[in-house]
């Protein structure tokens, strides 16, 4: 679950740096979530934009990383 979460931001991260086109919806969606907004990630270097994706991801509590990773993965549990 943590792998997931943190590919997703990652990802996203990256896109926006490199003002890619694929996946932008999903990726301002998951910006969208980060503390402060989303910055200028393309001024960051690649391992800055990694540790910005892991702090927020290790400041989650247990519950709320379940449910928002079974959201970005669209998983529904009974």
């Amino acid at each position: 679950m943590i792998g997931g979460l943190l590919a997703s931001f990652v990802g996203a991260i990256n896109v926006k740096a490199r003002n890619l086109k694929q996946g932008k919806a999903k990726s301002r969606t998951l910006l969208s979530l980060l503390p402060g907004g989303s910055p200028d990630f393309s001024q960051l270097a690649a391992y800055d934009r990694t540790l910005v994706a892991t702090d927020y991801v290790s400041g989650m509590t247990d519950s709320f990383a379940v449910e928002l990773y079974q959201r970005i993965r669209g998983i529904s549990l009974p």
